[in-house]
């Protein structure tokens, strides 16, 4: 088939590694636009856009997908398919009308639960233990269209957002691909969702990632996972952010919520609400590099039944 993809992240670079290599012709990518990062601000493409052009594929970086100018080169392309991977825009009904195999999409959960931008995040916020990849024909929803294919996997008691990523994007790709062949060869019957199922993962804004003592310490620790590497987990101390790059739940120990028990070669233990405790190991202060929460401590000459 001619396929178009539509993606930006770095989740969607094994599924268009994997088309490129396969049968069918990519004939465009669709990326979002450059954009500054670092401390030089300096523009940086998208994954996507660096991959296309290795193999000579045109990348298109429109700031509204929707506009008319940008449906009208999608017509012009003539597309049997669009693969759309973490692409960051809503796919407008202009677009979605357009190839005659429709538009499917790789969805980092097992649908109708964690619609929406971050379904890893959340799912390691909310304490699942298991998770998945989803192929669906993309609606005018967001991400409730019917379900072709799923495939679920496990969520690691050490997983982070990152290493859980990485374990989830190829088997997207092993997942599109099987999609796309059976869907050509009209051998998927399309499944409509539960909507008694569904649960949402929304965007991602910092202030997310603000976490409380209060919090039981179990679920301090899901937050300090799932939002590690951005926005990363942080609390307030002394006007100074502090973000809390990594930790484990230990022994529970009841005193009250904030209260350094012991500053030793492991980190951190921090009492948190409902009589549980944080074995705190990174942490990094505004301005700071990430170092052991034992050396900042140390540096900072906290001393044990100290509050943060």
């Amino acid at each position: 088939m001619k396929i178009i993809f539509f993606g930006s992240g770095s989740f969607g670079i094994p599924c268009l590694r994997a088309l490129l290599d396969s049968q069918h012709k990519i004939i465009a990518v669709l990326t979002q636009p450059d954009k500054p990062a670092g401390r030089g601000h300096k523009m940086r493409m998208p994954s996507t856009k660096l991959l296309a052009h290795e193999y000579s594929i045109p990348v298109y970086q429109p700031p509204n997908v929707g506009a008319p100018d940008n449906v009208k080169l999608i017509q012009q392309f003539q597309p049997d398919c669009i693969g759309v991977v973490a692409y960051g825009q809503i796919i407008p009904p202009t677009i979605l009308a357009i190839p005659d195999k429709g538009i499917i999409n790789v969805h980092g959960s097992i649908l109708p639960a964690y619609r929406g931008a971050a379904p890893i995040q959340w799912a390691l916020a909310r304490g699942e233990s298991q998770t998945g990849v989803t192929t669906m024909l993309m609606d005018e929803g967001l991400d409730t269209g019917p379900i072709l294919m799923k495939q679920h996997a496990p969520i690691h008691a050490d997983d982070n957002a990152s290493s859980l990523s990485d374990r989830l994007a190829p088997i997207g790709a092993a997942l599109l691909l099987e999609t796309l062949e059976l869907w050509e060869a009209n051998e998927l019957t399309p499944i409509l969702q539960d909507e008694s199922l569904k649960s949402l993962a929304p965007i991602i804004k910092r202030q997310d990632a603000l976490v409380d003592w209060e919090w039981n310490a179990h679920e301090i620790a899901r937050y300090i996972r799932a939002f590690n590497p951005w926005p990363v987990a942080h609390v307030k101390h002394q006007a100074t952010r502090l973000k809390l790059w990594r930790a484990s739940v230990a022994e529970p120990l009841h005193h009250p919520p904030g209260t350094i028990l012991s500053i030793d070669a492991e980190g951190l233990r921090i009492a948190c609400g409902h009589g549980t405790c944080l074995l705190l190991k990174e942490i990094q202060a505004d301005g700071r590099q990430r170092m052991s929460a034992t050396t900042w401590a140390r540096g900072s000459r906290l001393r044990i039944f100290d509050r943060l």
